[in-house]
């Protein structure tokens, strides 16, 4: 067998060239510099109306402000029930999936339950403890019955604890060397 380089750290001449538009340096795919790229402008866009405020906005605003059109806001209330069903579909009912299914932000959620976005997002990462008084307002709020939302809660809690064993499993592979403790 003859050897194709003279010293082993010496490379041989390519022996073929890709024809996609992007080349490859490292593991990030980057595009060649004689590549044309199309320049897009959001001002461009006729829908786009310059802000005075140059320190940018609330999403919960910028949200608030597209729901003042009813159309805008049934498309973000069908965009809801879509991501409830398509992302979170194994879940099964949390809290998360029953207000996705309405159509509802956090925001819109605690705004009908009485408490804050927040609190909201706390409790749909299984951080918060509930008083009796929340849960009764966030069964309103859902129409559901305390049956179901408090199994909609032990359900977020088991998804919750097996995620966090699944990280830990994770994090334990990448740091093999680890002492879990201390």
């Amino acid at each position: 067998m003859t050897r194709a380089t003279n010293l082993v750290f010496e490379s041989s001449a390519p022996t073929r060239t890709y024809s996609d538009p992007y080349r490859f340096s490292g593991s990030m795919p980057v595009r060649p510099i004689s590549a044309p790229d199309k320049i897009v402008s959001i001002s461009d866009h006729p829908g786009f109306k310059p802000s005075s405020r140059t320190n940018g906005t609330n999403i919960d605003d910028f949200v608030a402000e597209l729901e003042r059109d009813e159309k805008l806001k049934l498309a973000l209330e069908e965009g809801r029930r879509w991501v409830a069903d398509t992302f979170y579909a194994d879940d099964g009912d949390t809290i998360r999936t029953l207000r996705l299914r309405k159509g509802w932000s956090q925001s819109r959620l605690a705004e009908a339950a009485r408490t804050s976005q927040s609190h909201v997002a706390r409790i749909e990462r299984g951080r918060e403890n509930l008083s009796l008084r929340t849960m009764r307002r966030l069964c309103e709020a859902l129409e559901v019955n305390m049956d179901a939302f408090d199994a909609a809660l032990l359900h977020q809690e088991a998804l919750v604890k097996a995620r966090a064993k699944i990280g830990k499993k994770t994090k334990a592979k990448r740091h093999p060397g680890k002492s879990k403790c201390r």
